[in-house]
């Protein structure tokens, strides 16, 4: 599938009343269309567009997991702007050094973190609730043009030998992962649902549900990982893909009362990355999940 933006992700489902997530990050679940979805980060962008914030622009996301964290990202995109998703597991110095550093012109933030964007460090700071609604604009967006050099994502390292440091890339490269995940010649397949309990400011999180909207498939999304609710969700919403990282893993392993009662029919594969597996864990879990692919990337 060729996206000339990649903020146009749910283009080729832009009508569809599937369910694109499923969130779970407040007490009653909330499915969430891929028409909803879609139109909504449609909104953003044209409140980009609105506010004077257009392509080059740089979009910082200082939240937790939420819907809106995908609009904004995807919506800052479709604008021809520069995504920037921040870890906000950093300490308040480092975080607040993180986006004064960065050159921001534009921060969306979650009320809990909203006091840690330094005064000053953007034109302008909209917090999710009212004000996040009152900025969308809705209506139709077309795409802007994007070259292949102009940039477009900016993800963070995880800061383990010093301060994260930011990977700018450009849409050529941001186009080119999306063709791995969903190569033209691959049919898509609506049945995928991946669970998603790790941060989306976290590459890990963003390349799992990726790759379950370019199949017009489901993500199932949590608020933080809770190794209980997250067995519980993997047989009560069918996930046909366990995305995970190794700890994760490690501390799911660690509840053998909880997998005995898991529902596994729905389970394809098991997947893991960013970080190194153990010999031990691997032979863990394919004791534990018989019938998946256990897949490290």
């Amino acid at each position: 599938m060729a996206l000339d933006n990649p903020g146009a992700i749910f283009a080729r489902h832009r009508d569809s009343d599937r369910t694109a997530v499923v969130d779970l990050t407040s007490t009653t679940p909330r499915e969430v269309s891929y028409a909803e979805l879609a139109a909504r980060c449609e909104a953003v962008a044209r409140g980009l567009q609105r506010a004077g914030f257009g392509p080059g622009t740089r979009v910082g996301i200082v939240a937790g997991n939420r819907i809106g964290f995908y609009e904004v990202f995807f919506g800052a995109m479709l604008a021809g702007a520069v995504a920037l998703p921040f870890n906000i597991r950093l300490t308040d110095a480092a975080l607040a050094g993180l986006i004064a550093s960065n050159d921001v012109d534009i921060v969306f933030a979650d009320a809990a973190n909203e006091g840690r964007v330094p005064a000053g460090a953007a034109q302008r700071v909209v917090v999710f609730g009212t004000a996040y609604e009152a900025f969308q604009d809705p209506g139709p967006f077309t795409p802007a043009a994007v070259p292949d050099d102009a940039p477009l994502l900016q993800p963070f390292t995880s800061g383990t030998t010093g301060l994260p440091k930011g990977m700018l890339l450009s849409a050529r490269a941001v186009r080119w992962a999306m063709r791995q995940m969903m190569p033209a010649t691959r049919a898509p397949d609506p049945t995928v649902r991946v669970s998603v309990a790790h941060p989306l400011y976290h590459q890990n999180a963003m390349l799992g549900s990726k790759g379950a909207f370019l199949n017009g498939g489901r993500v199932v999304m949590m608020e933080r990982f809770d190794p209980e609710r997250f067995i519980a969700a993997i047989g009560e919403w069918a996930i046909t893909k366990v995305h995970t990282v190794p700890t994760m893993m490690a501390r799911i392993m660690a509840r053998p009362d909880l997998l005995a009662r898991l529902d596994q029919r729905s389970i394809r594969e098991v997947h893991m990355g960013s970080a190194p597996v153990s010999q031990r864990l691997f032979v863990d879990i394919r004791a534990a999940f018989p019938k998946a692919y256990v897949r490290i990337s």
